[in-house]
């Protein structure tokens, strides 16, 4: 049916007291239509369609469902908000239309209203779409045992090969989180057999434990590298699961021949410029003085909000470390790694300064013009979900080290934690992993060192001009010493001991960083000085450290 004519339909759509015509079969056909047109992105006209079509029938739930579906593949969040909400105050036990009316709220960034949403649901839907809607959105909420059930519910349903294996994909990824790395495996096992050459699959599952000389997967990986029809990031990928597995067995030449290899490969697909990153921590450096920090006007808290707790610094230094000790005490909470914080910093550069920076020292300069107690009211609103009537909450994105002093005067309040570890272990563990997104300097040995110093410069103003806001943990001493650790990292957030803190391997909550395997282990020191064993290879990140003024022996 041509679209002209569905719209015509709708307006010879209203019964005649002479048509015997079946009401609800005409409606039910015209709804059809709208979904054809959806499914057909024809977003003006079936706009249009749905316009005319919920006049006509106010009191119909699909048809506003209808139109808030279409609304948000558009990003209209709003105006998709309020159409769904007229279909679950019409019909307000329908699974469906709670599910969708989470993902709005996700993409509102109102977490807290969008996991109050999955709390009505009582049953798993039996509806394919609305179980791959409940497990994509309980995902980005943070509820991994809702998605768990999900995509064990569509793999009960489904028989396609492809389909399963990436649903596979998904349960594992969605157990590791939840600390069940012996049934991820089984799941990354099973996403295998179905689809050998995924590659992102044979990376998680290199990932899950340390392989040993008798069971590994390096004959299947060497295989797979082989595939000419391998992109560069799946030979990236690839090649950092040989190299893992390779490290692990203790061939250590050959596991680096392979890490290389692949950071050079993923190298390769990105476009980036490491002076500009330096240039960009320089601005901040020279941006954020004494003087200004000084001068902001310290913001009362507000009475019965949580404290955040920002733990922050290079990745791989030993943060999800600290988020899990902390996070193991009766008043903390962990949020994991939001981006709330540059999410309302740019939103308030763009709206309170009707500024767009075209870069990021532009940001940066931006920055110092705004009111940083909204700034920081506007985080807190939108962490509520995170509080879980506890007093502080944890939000540990990494690159918040870049935002110290705007976060000291936005909320004075806080905790602020920085994770340092020695430098060549630092940039060892930080070249080794492939990142799914960010940090594009870690692909290259020299960008590597380039940034590392300059992310060292600007951590070291921060400990002059902010002093005692900021508490050091050095990883190197916490896996040493970790009571005396525990104890001053504690006292810092105005918490006393539990000794639960020091147990925190058996906390249940996710973890979905980078080290959600290793945070199940307990403290180790095997992680120290590992990067003597490529002491060769790293020695000329060593000597541009030196060349610095860093000591790569030091933390």
């Amino acid at each position: 049916m041509k679209k002209q004519q569905i719209l015509m339909n709708f307006s010879n759509s209203k019964p005649q007291p002479n048509i015997t015509a079946d009401i609800n079969e005409q409606r039910e056909a015209l709804l059809d239509d709208i979904w054809a047109l959806i499914n057909q992105r024809a977003a003006r006209v079936a706009e249009q369609a749905c316009e005319q079509f919920t006049k006509q029938y106010p009191e119909y739930d699909h048809g506003w469902y209808a139109y808030s579906f279409l609304l948000f593949q558009l990003k209209q969040a709003e105006r998709a908000l309020h159409c769904i909400d007229k279909a679950v105050a019409l019909a307000p036990d329908t699974a469906g239309w709670r599910i969708h009316k989470a993902h709005i709220l996700w993409l509102l960034n109102r977490f807290d209203d969008g996991i109050c949403q999955l709390q009505w649901i009582k049953k798993l839907p039996d509806s394919t779409s609305q179980l791959i809607e409940l497990a994509s959105v309980s995902n980005k909420l943070g509820d991994y045992q809702v998605a768990e059930q999900a995509y064990q519910a569509l793999l009960a349903q489904n028989d396609d090969q492809l389909t399963r294996a990436q649903l596979y994909f998904n349960l594992g990824s969605v157990q590791r989180y939840l600390g069940k790395i012996a049934p991820a495996e089984q799941s990354l096992d099973k996403a295998l057999q179905l689809q050998p050459t995924d590659t992102e699959a044979q990376l998680l599952r290199s990932s899950l434990r340390k392989q040993t000389l008798t069971d590994n997967h390096l004959p299947q990986l060497q295989a797979l590298l082989d595939n000419p029809a391998l992109n560069p990031l799946q030979t990236a990928q690839v090649c950092y699961s040989l190299a893992k597995e390779l490290e692990d067995i203790g061939d250590y030449p050959d596991s680096f021949y392979y890490l290389q290899r692949g950071a050079k490969s993923r190298r390769r697909t990105m476009k980036y410029d490491v002076g500009a990153d330096v240039n960009a921590l320089t601005t901040i450096r020279r941006t954020f003085t004494q003087s200004n920090v000084d001068g902001w006007r310290q913001t009362a808290a507000t009475p019965g909000q949580a404290i955040p707790v920002f733990i922050f610094g290079l990745p791989r230094t030993g943060s999800t470390l600290v988020e899990r000790i902390l996070s193991s005490h009766s008043e903390v909470t962990s949020a994991g790694e939001l981006n709330l914080f540059p999410w309302h910093l740019h939103q308030h550069i763009c709206a309170h300064l009707n500024r767009n920076p075209a870069d990021k020292r532009e940001a940066v300069e931006c920055s110092t013009e705004l009111d940083l107690g909204t700034l920081g009211q506007a985080y807190l609103q939108s962490t509520r979900a995170y509080w879980q009537n506890k007093s502080r909450f944890i939000d540990k994105l990494p690159l918040n080290s870049l935002n110290a002093a705007l976060i000291k005067g936005a909320l004075p309040q806080a905790k602020m934690i920085l994770v340092k570890r020695n430098p060549m272990d630092t940039c060892y563990a930080i070249y080794k992993h492939l990142f799914t997104q960010g940090y594009p300097f870690s692909y290259d040995l020299h960008e590597l060192g380039a940034y590392y110093i300059a992310h060292h410069q600007l951590m070291q103003h921060w400990q002059q001009i902010l002093g005692e806001s900021i508490h050091i943990v050095r990883y190197e001493e916490l896996v040493q010493a970790p009571q005396l650790q525990i104890e001053a990292l504690l006292g810092h957030c105005d918490l006393a001991f539990e000794p639960q803190c020091l147990a925190f391997d058996k906390n249940s909550q996710a973890s979905t960083t980078a080290s959600a395997t290793q945070v199940r282990q307990g403290i180790y020191q095997h992680s120290l000085q590992k990067w003597r064993h490529f002491e060769t290879q790293l020695l000329p990140l060593r000597q541009q450290l030196e060349d610095a003024g860093i000591d790569p022996d030091f933390a």
